[in-house]
């Protein structure tokens, strides 16, 4: 409920051209739609640190081949990018073990929440019919 008189809230502040309930739920089905994208997709991070280390590694393997084939290569250069290929990996490694922890702690909001719906809604009291409350009321009053 408080999402909803947010999106509202701020919609009608902050969209011009629409009429409210049109500009709520685009701003629900935008923020719905990034937060599968972010849930899906890595992080921006993980990803620039996976194009660096393949970058790195490409360097590694084009230094090794001029070294054998006899080309005068400059060694520390070598050391240099295993140095930072290395930690790029463990970087890399950390970053990607905090990400699969938060996808596995959101799973589990995901999962709880699904359980909590499923007890509420199994909970709720099914409304009487409009003839059951008509055969339940007392004769008297349906006489008159």
């Amino acid at each position: 409920d408080d999402a909803l008189q947010a999106a509202a809230t701020l919609s009608e502040r902050y969209l011009s051209g629409r009429q409210l309930p049109d500009k709520a739920i685009d701003v629900l089905d935008t923020a719905c739609a990034r937060v599968a994208i972010n849930l899906s997709s890595p992080p921006k991070q993980i990803s620039a640190l996976t194009t660096l280390s393949h970058q790195q590694e490409a360097e590694i393997r084009q230094l090794e081949r001029e070294l054998r084939i006899g080309l005068r290569t400059d060694t520390s250069r070598m050391t240099e990018v295993l140095v930072q290929y290395d930690e790029t990996l463990t970087a890399l490694d950390e970053l990607e073990a905090a990400w699969h922890q938060q996808q596995t702690l959101v799973r589990e909001i995901i999962a709880l929440r699904q359980q909590l719906l499923g007890v509420a809604e199994d909970d709720a009291a099914p409304l009487p019919d409009a003839d059951t409350v008509e055969d339940t009321q007392p004769e008297s009053e349906s006489e008159s």
